[in-house]
């Protein structure tokens, strides 16, 4: 892609560049898998994003579409110089551009198919992987379709739309030298008010580059699902299969244990990547590398498994956030208290004390306790469970034995983090 630079900067290190192209240029030279940058997060329905054609179609201007290079730029002078798309990663803009760039993408199947009405270019679409992503979207609906199809002035409103792409400037701030962790502190400062950015994804992101499959060596079997994931919902709510997790789950499981407490999933438990005093404390460190990572992966993963032998009721159960956060709480818990260290290669001998039990945590006499005590409260029912949850291992840890009655009848401390 050919850009004009306009302002050039150095930051800590880091070279930030102001510049100008041309949108259909961009749109043409993104990569074919463009929005799955990791640190994305996913296409997000919105109406006002929805009328951004309108801009184009008026020249009316955006704000700037901001980027990181992989490699180096020759940003030495302001001018025309040539960029490599591969190199690029949207860091903001995503949801702007992904729209722009369905246009193209319509056009290449109509271009391709044949197709020049609603059904077959509909049929076309659907025959593509891209084409049942994009499907997936609000925007993308029957009445989207059929406008662009629509004649106006002579030509199909999509070719209208693609010529004045061809005459539209897009700004854009584009930063290089960026290494994992300033593009997460990027992603997030850019991100920061918007409604679209959860704190699930947000904690997917300060994790993201230590959970980098190349760089971790855990079992095969788990399968880690992000927040813009096909399969979230579906796991969220419990329809899931042996070693499928949320990464959010993971993420607040090792925050509990470490912790020694059960939290939940909340930006007041955001992790400081700064100096690596992570949850301030600066001995945390020390968990994260791939090794200690790799290994509390497996061994959330072996105790989930254990108990799916027990019984299939466990596979909904152990997967949700609560759980987790209870169960690795109360094993940080009884190991600080007796070690001053929650030790991650002592969690399999919990779990072989486990093991040597029927039904470990007795779940109908769970869902009993559950039913009789909280079903009809007006109490924070997710953190009366964590908090239950997180009582009733650390008995079993401590004296072999535990009573859901008793935790779930507790009313103190409900609305504790």
């Amino acid at each position: 892609m050919e850009i004009t630079v306009l302002d050039i900067k150095q930051v800590n290190g880091k070279t930030w560049a102001l510049c100008k192209g041309n949108l259909l240029q961009y749109l043409r030279g993104l990569k074919t898998d463009f929005f799955e940058f990791s640190v994305q997060r996913k296409i997000v329905n919105n109406v006002y994003l929805d009328s951004i054609y309108k801009s184009v179609l008026n020249g009316e201007p955006f704000p700037p579409v901001t980027l990181t290079y992989s490699d180096t730029i020759p940003f030495d002078s302001h001018g025309i110089i040539e960029i490599d798309e591969n190199n690029i990663e949207i860091l903001d803009g995503l949801q702007r551009t992904y729209r722009l760039w369905v246009i193209l993408f319509f056009e290449k199947i109509i271009r391709d198919s044949g197709a020049g009405d609603f059904r077959s270019l509909t049929e076309a679409i659907k025959q593509t992987k891209e084409g049942e992503l994009v499907l997936q979207n609000k925007f993308v609906n029957p009445k989207f379709i059929r406008q662009i199809l629509e004649q106006r002035d002579g030509k199909l409103y999509i070719e209208t739309l693609i010529e004045k792409y061809s005459h539209f400037d897009v700004y854009f701030n584009i930063w290089t030298q960026l290494d994992d962790k300033d593009i997460i502190r990027r992603m997030l400062v850019l991100n920061a008010g918007q409604k679209a950015v959860s704190s699930t994804h947000q904690f997917e992101l300060l994790f993201l580059h230590f959970f980098d499959d190349k760089k971790l060596h855990y079992n095969p079997a788990v399968t880690m699902i992000r927040e813009k994931d096909k399969r979230y919902r579906d796991v969220q709510q419990g329809k899931r299969n042996i070693g499928e997790y949320l990464m959010s789950s993971i993420v607040i499981a090792l925050q509990s244990f470490i912790n020694g407490r059960q939290l939940r999933i909340s930006p007041v438990n955001m992790i400081n990547l700064d100096d690596n005093k992570l949850l301030n404390d600066e001995k945390v460190a020390e968990y994260f590398n791939a090794d200690t990572l790799s290994d509390f992966i497996n061994q959330l993963y072996e105790l989930g498994e254990m108990l799916s032998q027990k019984s299939s009721e466990y596979i909904k159960w152990y997967g949700k956030d609560t759980v987790l956060s209870g169960i690795f709480g109360a094993m940080g818990s009884f190991m600080i208290d007796k070690d001053g260290f929650a030790d991650v290669s002592a969690i399999r001998r919990f779990t072989l004390e486990f093991f040597k039990y029927d039904d470990p945590f007795k779940l109908k006499e769970y869902y009993d306790a559950y039913e009789n005590n909280l079903a009809s409260t007006k109490v924070n029912v997710g953190n009366a469970v964590r908090k239950a949850i997180f009582n009733y291992t650390k008995d079993m840890l401590n004296w072999g034995k535990s009573d859901w009655y008793k935790y779930f009848s507790q009313r103190n401390d409900y609305d504790e983090e």
